[in-house]
């Protein structure tokens, strides 16, 4: 009887910590942005900022990722070039990052390392995005 009130306890909590977790999940995506970015990526060459990121580049790769975690996702292009990050934001596409050498991270931050600066030098910047545009905080030397 005891194993039995064990095992239906555990399965209470585990339906109230689903059911508490749905009601904290952002509002899903409309997938209005889903359709704008594949009208970008159809005719990038008709785009000043999309054309910048394929300059001297054969291909790119593409997917999606709700940086902000608002149920809306960005498009993410990668180049031998460098990262771009596309937010779809009132009926508009703007680029909110280009760089070379960087990374998108986990957490939605961006990773900017350089090696070879100088001699023998090393530099990492790190930019968290502020839900308008990314902003550096410190450089950080190994």
């Amino acid at each position: 009887m005891k194993h039995k009130m064990t095992i239906m306890m555990m399965l209470l909590s585990v339906i109230v910590f689903v059911s508490c977790k749905n009601e904290e999940m952002p509002q899903e995506s409309t997938q209005n942005e889903i359709i704008a970015f594949q009208e970008l990526l159809d005719d990038w060459q008709n785009d000043e900022n999309f054309t910048e990121i394929m300059q001297n580049c054969d291909s790119a790769e593409y997917g999606y990722y709700d940086i902000e975690d608002d149920g809306v996702k960005e498009l993410i292009v990668t180049t031998v070039r460098g990262l771009a990050i596309f937010k779809y934001d009132n009926s508009e596409i703007k680029r909110i990052y280009w760089s070379s050498y960087s990374a998108l991270l986990e957490n939605g931050m961006i990773k900017y390392y350089r090696p070879g600066e100088a001699p023998e030098n090393e530099r990492y910047m790190y930019y968290n995005y502020d839900g308008s545009e990314y902003i550096k905080i410190a450089p950080i030397k190994p």
